[in-house]
């Protein structure tokens, strides 16, 4: 594909991330304002307990597909192909029903002291824990086949009208909408996302696959995807740790749900970096097997050319708007400005750099991955525990964003010094 081909079609992930953003946007607004404070925070801390869990349970395998499954296509190693695709499923369910099981048993005083029935709960938790999986798995196996644009219109724009539909429909035909029934309306949109993209898995992917025989080496995927579960994870945890940690600190709800609105304010960067991540890393991966020098520094300029404007555009409105977009949550949310800021400048250097990571993986360097990880991810829960009960949501932005940036520029400069190493005439700056 061109070089026009791939900025137009990173461009239409960009605006299905921007209508994403806008959704869950009015989405926040419209549940702080129904919820109330306390039942914001509550909603938020489900929703990032329940992505911890997902995250768990992937064991990697999603972005170990941004891998290995563009090069099985490639050399028509189909048999692999349908064999990685059925391997990552089956572990995924096993592997979901188990850390439901394990959170549901670890929670159990939580469903008797709210007179739940549990096992009602934990059949719950299952079923949402295996479709948020799931639909992390074929969403990134998906665009690397080729289909990234209808992955991402499933993901970015039916999954949140799913939500707002069903959040409706309980604040229509109920007496008053809960924060519990709200995670409900958010874990049944994830069921609609998973049938959509087992549909459209079934017509988009090559007739070969289907034809034919599986192939396995289940041992070369599990560890071969173990570097990319602990960045998964450890990235997740940067995402939501922020609320979980507060809420365990004993922080006011006022200020967790400060934090959670002012996060989904700053993830509007997040989404642009996610959706176009899915468009390049297999690109990346091409590249790097081929060790094309000038393709990797040509998909380098091309990516920054359209993503450095959008970051400048985004800071700019986070500045002059950033009060105003937080008002709309509430009079109240306005005093998260501070933190708003914070977070959009973190954002933005991880957006800049986000490909580093994939690019590390690539080459065969997933422990420099995990070390810049691992040191960010202590980094950040070390700030979180010591800026979090005294300055609430600020301290929080504080923790993210310095642990985020410091974690995404090491990484960049640790590609940079490996091209370096392999072509010592490759400019570093272009």
């Amino acid at each position: 594909m061109s070089s026009r081909g791939n900025t137009r079609k990173a461009l239409q992930l960009c605006l299905l991330a921007g209508a994403n953003y806008f959704i869950f946007y009015g989405l926040g607004v419209f549940l702080a304002r129904t919820l109330g404070i306390e039942g914001f925070g509550q909603y938020n801390v489900a929703v990032a307990s329940l992505t911890m869990l997902a995250s768990l349970a992937t064991l990697g395998l999603e972005k170990f597909a941004l891998r290995s499954f563009p090069a099985y296509m490639e050399q028509g190693d189909w048999g692999y192909a349908r064999g990685f695709a059925r391997f990552s499923m089956r572990t995924i369910l096993m592997v979901s029903a188990i850390v439901a099981i394990a959170f549901a048993v670890g929670n159990w005083w939580t469903y008797v002291a709210f007179r739940t029935n549990p096992w009602i709960a934990i059949t719950l938790l299952i079923a949402v824990v295996t479709s948020m999986s799931l639909v992390m798995f074929l969403i990134e196996m998906l665009s690397a086949s080729g289909d990234a644009v209808r992955v991402t219109l499933i993901y970015r724009l039916l999954l949140p009208l799913s939500v707002i539909v069903f959040v409706g429909g309980a604040h229509r035909f109920s007496d008053g909408l809960t924060a519990r029934m709200a995670v409900l309306c958010y874990c049944s949109a994830w069921v609609i996302g998973l049938l959509a993209l087992l549909y459209l898995g079934q017509r988009a992917l090559p007739a070969e696959i289907w034809k034919a025989g599986d192939k396995y080496m289940p041992r070369k995927w599990i560890w071969g995807a173990f570097p990319f579960f602990l960045q998964g994870l450890m990235m997740t945890q940067f995402a939501s740790s922020g609320v979980i940690v507060l809420k365990l600190l004993h922080t006011s709800d006022f200020e967790i749900s400060l934090y959670a609105a002012s996060m989904q304010v700053a993830t509007f960067a997040v989404l642009l970096a996610t959706s176009t991540s899915r468009f390049y890393a297999p690109k990346l991966s091409i590249i790097l097997d081929r060790q094309d020098w000038e393709g990797l520094m040509t998909l380098k300029r091309e990516r920054h050319a359209w993503v450095n404007p959008m970051i400048l555009v985004f800071l700019v409105m986070i500045l002059l708007f950033g009060r105003k977009i937080l008002g709309l949550y509430g009079p109240d949310f306005e005093r998260g400005y501070s933190a708003l800021c914070i977070l959009a400048i973190g954002v933005s250097v991880s957006v800049k750099y986000a490909m580093a990571p994939y690019g590390l993986q690539f080459i065969g360097k997933p422990r420099w991955v995990l070390g810049a990880i691992c040191a960010g991810g202590i980094l950040n829960l070390l700030l979180l525990a010591t800026l979090g009960r005294p300055f609430g949501a600020f301290g929080a932005a504080i923790a993210y964003s310095t642990s985020l940036s410091a974690m995404s520029v090491s990484m960049y400069l640790m590609g940079l010094f490996w091209v370096r190493s392999k072509n010592r005439d490759q400019p570093l700056t272009s």
